[in-house]
C-alpha cells in the first residue's frame, strides 16, 4: 500500500508531462488527392511536414528532382501549421497555389506527421485507475 501511495505522485507527474501519444502520417503527390488530417478526439499537433522533394525516393516522379528552394520549403511548413495546428480537422491540397513552387520543374510531395492532443485531465483519470488496479 505504501508503495502505491509513493508511486502515485510520480506516475501522475509523468503522465501529465509525457502523455502517451500516437503519431499519424499522411502523404500525397502534387495535384493528386487532398490530404485530410483529423483527430477523432483532441486537437491536431503538427510534428513535422513539408511540401517539396525531401530526397529522390520521396518525389512523385522518376529521376532526380531539381534543387528545392529551402526558404519556400520552410514556408510550406508554416502554412501547414497555420491551416491545421490546434484544429480537430483540416484539408491540405498539395499544389503550387497553396504552397508555392518549392521545387521548380519537379512534382512535389506533401508529407505531414501529427499527434492528436487531448485534455490532460483524461490522463490524470487514467493514471488514478492504473494505480488503483
Amino acid at each position: 500500500m505504501s508503495m502505491k501511495v509513493k508511486m502515485l505522485p510520480w506516475l501522475l507527474i509523468f503522465l501529465l508531462h509525457f502523455p502517451l501519444l500516437h503519431s499519424f502520417l499522411g502523404e500525397s503527390c502534387e495535384n493528386k488527392a487532398a490530404l485530410n488530417i483529423k483527430c477523432d478526439t483532441g486537437l491536431i499537433d503538427i510534428i513535422r511536414g513539408e511540401f517539396g522533394a525531401m530526397r529522390p525516393s520521396t518525389t512523385c516522379e522518376t529521376g532526380t528532382p531539381t534543387r528545392c528552394i529551402e526558404s519556400k520549403v520552410a514556408a510550406s511548413r508554416q502554412k501547414i501549421l497555420d491551416r491545421c495546428q490546434g484544429k480537430s480537422s483540416c484539408t491540405l491540397w498539395p499544389n503550387n497555389t497553396v504552397f508555392g513552387d518549392t521545387c521548380p520543374n519537379s512534382l512535389k510531395y506533401l508529407f505531414v506527421e501529427w499527434n492528436c492532443k487531448g485534455n490532460k485531465l483524461n490522463f490524470l483519470y487514467l493514471s488514478m485507475k492504473l494505480v488503483d488496479a
